[in-house]
């Protein structure tokens, strides 16, 4: 038989562990959930993220400059997000570290505004590309399926439409956009 002793701390940092990871998930969770669902949050998002940081960073200014105005303080803030060479004429090295943080805001706020318009512009060409838009044409042919003699139908559909103006193929089809222009 053996008998061992264990500490009652163990087990409580084992569940503050376990709460932690709970809450970091719950966090990765619902913001993985709000980019999900594209531009319209995100952009909301940073712009209150902004706000908070310019509000919370010109107190810290208000209260480490020689500035009595809030208002100028506020100004300083928003200048340092938007143009890091703001800060060029800071003084003293607590308002550089200030600024420094400012600045790394500002830069991580404009790249994810950039990434996600990116990521939304890029989405975009893609379902483009598919082809699975919303045709809005008179006076077109359409084409209903696909063969290998689709080309031969279409040289055919341009020659008998020489004569008139701004003629339009549509093809219905199952298969992608991308897939198609390659055969």
């Amino acid at each position: 038989m053996q008998i061992t002793s264990t500490n009652g701390n163990t087990s409580r940092s084992n569940n503050d562990n376990k709460i932690l990871k709970y809450i970091c998930s719950y966090i990765k969770y619902k913001f993985d959930n709000l980019f999900a669902h594209g531009l319209i949050f995100i952009i909301p998002l940073l712009t209150i993220i902004s706000v908070f940081i310019i509000l919370i960073f010109s107190i810290i200014y208000y209260y480490t400059e020689e500035t009595d105005d809030y208002e100028d303080a506020l100004w300083q803030t928003f200048t340092r997000i938007l143009d890091p060479c703001a800060a060029a004429e800071d003084e003293g090295l607590k308002n550089r570290i200030i600024s420094g943080i400012v600045i790394l805001c500002g830069l991580v706020i404009v790249a994810v505004l950039i990434g996600a318009i990116v990521t939304f512009m890029d989405e975009k060409l893609n379902e483009l590309r598919k082809g699975r838009t919303t045709v809005i044409e008179k006076n077109h042919t359409i084409i209903l399926g696909w063969s290998p003699k689709i080309f031969d139908i279409i040289n055919e559909l341009i020659i008998a439409n020489e004569n008139q103006r701004n003629p339009s193929i549509v093809i219905l089809t199952s298969k992608d956009n991308s897939e198609v222009q390659y055969m």
